[in-house]
């Protein structure tokens, strides 16, 4: 990458870097570049398909029903309720 190109992304996303920095990020994105490029180096033509490592079985647990905290409980702390409910201040106009 050009020091022009680096500008230019930093003008679009309309952000100021002082010289010292874009010196800095030139370097290192230059660096990423640089290392990524042994990527090109690879002939993948004849490699075989990638295999997952996990099997596409769904992890979630069991769906199971349960008995629920007793109303009393759960509104045991409660800074402010109204009747059997959690009274919070209006968010929506």
């Amino acid at each position: 990458m050009t020091r022009e190109e680096l500008l230019d992304y930093t003008n679009r996303i309309q952000i100021s870097l002082s010289s010292e920095e874009v010196d800095l990020i030139l370097l290192q994105i230059n660096n990423i570049l640089e290392y990524a490029s042994v990527l090109e180096e690879f002939d993948c033509k004849n490699s075989e398909e990638f295999q997952f490592m996990i099997s596409d079985e769904n992890r979630l647990r069991d769906d199971i029903s349960r008995p629920s905290i007793l109303l009393e409980k759960a509104l045991k702390n409660a800074a402010n309720k109204n009747e059997n409910f959690f009274k919070v201040s209006k968010v929506i106009e």
